[in-house]
């Protein structure tokens, strides 16, 4: 076991999870430890970029608008179907 990052804060490993190589398997092996014992080593929040969305209500009138038969049904109702 590599104890490298068993003292880095949580928030860094966070951030390096996505490292290719050995270096991002052990980051990566050290977060589901963490997970799995419930550990969290650094400040009591994870810093996020967060953003507002503003939802604009809006009503529509829709008008009904007959569906086209189909061709088989046009048929039977002129009369020239089975």
């Amino acid at each position: 076991m590599n104890l490298t990052f068993t003292q880095t804060n949580t928030v860094d490993l966070l951030a390096r999870k996505s490292e290719h190589g050995s270096t991002g398997a052990e980051i990566r092996k050290e977060l589901t430890r963490r997970k799995a014992t419930g550990l969290w080593i650094g400040p009591d929040f994870a810093k996020t970029k967060t953003r507002v969305v503003e939802e604009v209500e809006q009503t529509v009138f829709a008008k009904a608008v007959p569906m086209p038969a189909a061709r088989k049904v046009e048929k039977k109702i002129a009369g020239r179907g089975r």
